[in-house]
């Protein structure tokens, strides 16, 4: 089996990282965490530069503040408008440079679980516990809420064209779900010993990682369900986020401290 290995942990936040997005040049890193604050790191340096989003203090309750926490990040292909996923179903697309919010657009009130930009940038998808919402990003117009699977799951991802969604089960299995077919998609993806804690797809979609809170991170075939790779296992605590570069051969990932 092919292996995947540990290349190097980046230090830097105060608080819980919460989000992850690589930029589409695969040259920096946008990491956004509990306080409100994204550093946008340099992949080759690895020189951080910290941005707070004029977010209020994190004193104020999550409730009060639709900005409170950085729950989700996605980047638009250009790299200059960031979209981030807030409190009370809320998303808020902010300029990358100045570190400004340009504009929220408004959903149905559930908490988005996972974000992303169409290629043409021109629709956003978020995963969320009731369903799936596309907006019209132009128009700011949510769109609707194309038909899913009807369990809850506590933790999603979907593909760059909207066409998947892939469902964290509690079972400790995932799920992949064909959007427009209204379908499961083969069958469940078994492995972990350990509650599923976050998801990712590749930016060509073919490629699902996953990742469990006893540390364990799988690389999965999409299209035949099939581990791409043995699992690989981080000691240092369970795994709290998975994001792809764009070349499909990095996966970045944010732990949480062993017994946190």
């Amino acid at each position: 089996d092919a292996k995947a290995r540990l290349v190097e942990m980046l230090l830097g936040h105060k608080a819980e990282v919460t989000s992850l997005a690589f930029a589409p040049d695969g040259a920096s890193l946008l990491s956004g965490a509990a306080d409100g604050t994204v550093i946008l790191r340099d992949l080759r340096s690895r020189d951080p530069l910290v941005r707070t989003l004029g977010h209020p203090s994190t004193e104020q309750r999550a409730e009060q503040n639709p900005f409170y926490r950085l729950d989700g990040i996605a980047l638009t292909s250009d790299g200059k408008t960031m979209a981030s996923e807030g409190a009370k179903g809320k998303v808020v697309l902010w300029d990358v440079a100045s570190g400004t919010p340009l504009r929220e657009l408004t959903g149905n009130g559930a908490a988005t679980e996972s974000l992303a930009f169409t290629a043409d940038d021109r629709s956003l998808f978020a995963a969320t516990k009731d369903g799936m919402m596309v907006w019209d990003v132009a128009g700011d117009r949510l769109e609707g809420m194309p038909a899913g699977p009807r369990e809850t799951a506590e933790h999603h991802a979907v593909t760059r064209d909207g066409k998947i969604v892939a469902l964290a089960t509690a079972d400790n299995s995932v799920r992949l779900w064909d959007v427009a077919g209204s379908r499961e998609m083969g069958t469940s993806l078994r492995g972990h010993q350990a509650k599923v804690t976050d998801l990712a797809f590749s930016h060509d979609g073919k490629s699902l990682a996953s990742g469990s809170a006893d540390g364990v991170v799988m690389l999965w075939n999409v299209d035949n369900q099939q581990p791409l790779t043995s699992p690989m296992r981080h000691d240092a605590g369970g795994i709290d986020i998975l994001r792809f570069h764009q070349d499909g051969t990095t996966l970045a990932g944010a732990a949480s401290p062993a017994g946190g």
